[in-house]
């Protein structure tokens, strides 16, 4: 019995470490794993497509929305830098969601 305990023990963690926890300014947490990194990527890659393009601009995908509501002292280095780009990319589109059309080149 104590294998099958380790085993599910070893099994918890390997899981758990591939998950990240943001804990949030209302005192929440969520939490991510690294598809749900890969997806905000494409996400916001299309969002500046649409900027770009002058075309509605979709939501953010929820890694980046809990990016930016995270707690910075909860963060790593790493995610810190993440939750910049994130603000980053959520203002630009902000500043050109009432513009029509392109953006010139």
């Amino acid at each position: 019995m104590g294998s099958l305990k380790s085993g599910i023990r070893k099994l918890r963690e390997k899981l758990s470490a591939s998950y990240v926890t943001l804990v949030l300014e209302d005192g929440t947490s969520e939490r991510f794993s690294e598809a749900d990194f890969a997806e905000n990527f494409k996400v916001n890659m299309q969002r500046l497509r649409d900027v770009h393009h002058g075309t509605p601009v979709s939501p953010p995908h929820p890694l980046g929305a809990a990016l930016v509501r995270a707690l910075p002292e909860g963060l790593g280095p790493a995610l810190r830098q993440e939750a910049a780009r994130q603000r980053s990319i959520d203002e630009l589109v902000e500043a050109k969601k009432g513009r029509v059309g392109p953006v010139a080149s």
